[in-house]
């Protein structure tokens, strides 16, 4: 089924509980049935709690989808269904922004996309950085890490460095951290 969502329309969406051997066989019936997308919300050894999508309600609901596969697969199931509703359709590409917020990094950084403005800074140096730019927007564990050390070494020494040398640069974010921690030169 193509996707041809229009902003000003609905999509449906329902979430259900499944038993995890069924995961991979519920999500293809639905898939069959034309849904646009599964979702898995939470999984273990036992069970999964799944949302599906669809461009419109399917004939008589989640509820008559899932008898559906009961009669399909000849067998009797437990899924239960939750949770099920129309939606609007989101702009993200205009909308992402709203869910992208600073971070607060060690104990003097905050890393924010330039247009969070008027965010109170607290004594942090701000390390403006917007997502795209490259490899590091201080939100991965990584690049979090790595700053933290950057700020406890220059933090630590008696006298800062003169420069410093930052390979492998993706957004510059450790760059202009150091910059920021008060290396002249890097």
């Amino acid at each position: 089924m193509q996707n041809n969502l229009a902003l000003n329309e609905t999509y449906f969406s329902f979430c259900c509980t499944i038993p995890a051997e069924l995961v991979e066989l519920w999500n293809w019936f639905c898939f069959e049935k034309g849904a646009l997308g599964t979702e898995i919300l939470q999984e273990s050894s036992l069970e999964s709690r799944l949302k599906i999508f669809y461009q419109k309600k399917p004939d008589g609901g989640a509820q008559k989808l899932f008898e559906c596969f009961q009669r399909e697969m000849n067998a009797k199931l437990e899924i239960r269904i939750h949770e099920e509703g129309s939606h609007p359709v989101e702009n993200w590409q205009a909308n992402w922004r709203e869910h992208f917020h600073p971070v607060k990094v060690g104990q003097s950084l905050i890393i924010l996309p330039s247009w969070k403005t008027g965010i109170e800074l607290s004594g942090r140096h701000p390390v403006w950085i917007d997502p795209g730019q490259g490899f590091g927007t201080g939100h991965h564990l990584s690049t979090a890490l790595a700053l933290e050390m950057l700020e406890q070494f220059l933090l630590e020494t008696d006298t800062l460095p003169e420069s410093m040398l930052d390979l492998g640069t993706g957004s510059g974010i450790l760059a202009i951290a150091a910059c920021r921690l008060g290396i002249k030169k890097v």
